[in-house]
């Protein structure tokens, strides 16, 4: 009934933390990310929200 609603929040939860993940990481490592790469990331995100 709720499930597919449900699963795409746990996607998008999921999606939101590997990218910040992924960003802790780059900034531990001493690499800036480029305003390109980010602005893709978000692009794919909001691609994933509809």
């Amino acid at each position: 009934m709720g499930l597919p609603s449900n699963s795409s929040i746990r996607y998008r939860k999921a999606l939101d933390l590997i990218t910040s993940y992924m960003r802790h990481r780059m900034a531990s490592m001493g690499f800036t990310i480029p305003r390109r790469v980010a602005s893709m990331a978000s692009l794919a995100k909001s691609t994933v929200m509809y």
